[in-house]
């Protein structure tokens, strides 16, 4: 115990155990979110699960963070939005929030890190399906039309950006499975463009590997996180952004 305080601090092992345990928690609750039979049908990409996934952006992986990067990013991103079958003007879903001191942006944008002496830059753009929609060629070929566009714009055709578009949803058409299955193409990889690759991911697959990548530190710590838990904490820090089905009462959150 002695060494261990040589090289850190009781504060950190307490909030960085909390901040475990939290996450564990928050995968417990989108497994309800998103396949729970009652919660799925009433749940909406746009006014929840974007809400949600903004502030618990690694789920995704830790080497992307939510970026609302600089201007001529958010305005082209909002410049092809039509394409995604998004009618929202700039000025709609780009105001700072007071609230929360944060930009609002159309979807979940993530930068990927790099050296600040490096001029690359990695970008993963996510477009969320609400779990009650099977994705299919509709689905796919607007999210492709959507990456040409924004690869495409003077302002983003250089060859030091690369960027990868994640389309996830709860399942997938025969259509969007031969696509996958493309010879050469790495898996859930459906598109390898010069400028940029789409993916098509279940949320079966993103949860899994969030829950991989915390499970040895969940064994660690000998603690379980079950749906009970994964409700809670969805409430104690979503419960404007959830379903009426699994919102709790003000008093218990």
């Amino acid at each position: 115990m002695a060494e261990l305080f040589e090289r850190t601090t009781l504060e950190r092992m307490i909030i960085n155990t909390h901040s475990i345990l939290n996450r564990l928690d928050f995968i417990a609750g989108l497994r309800v979110l998103i396949f729970d039979t009652a919660a799925k049908k009433t749940t909406t990409e746009r006014k929840q699960l974007h809400k949600i996934l903004e502030r618990e952006a690694w789920i995704f992986g830790d080497e992307w963070t939510l970026t609302a990067s600089d201007e001529t990013l958010r305005r082209v991103l909002t410049k092809h939005l039509t394409l995604l079958g998004h009618e929202v003007a700039y000025d709609d879903i780009m105001p700072e929030s007071q609230a929360e001191g944060k930009l609002l942006i159309p979807d979940l944008v993530l930068s990927g890190s790099a050296s600040s002496y490096s001029r690359s830059r990695e970008y993963l753009v996510v477009e969320l399906k609400r779990p009650s929609v099977k994705l299919g060629k509709d689905e796919l070929d607007q999210l492709e039309s959507y990456a040409i566009a924004i690869t495409d714009d003077e302002q983003f055709s250089q060859p030091d950006i690369s960027w990868d578009f994640w389309l996830i949803g709860n399942g997938y058409n025969d259509y969007v499975e031969r696509k996958l299955a493309t010879p050469g193409n790495p898996h859930g990889c459906a598109l390898i463009a010069p400028k940029f690759r789409i993916h098509v991911r279940s949320w079966a697959e993103v949860i899994s590997d969030a829950e991989h990548r915390h499970r040895y530190v969940e064994r660690g710590l000998n603690s379980t996180s079950d749906k009970e838990s994964g409700i809670n904490y969805l409430n104690r820090f979503h419960q404007n952004q959830l379903p009426d089905v699994i919102k709790g009462t003000q008093e218990s959150a």
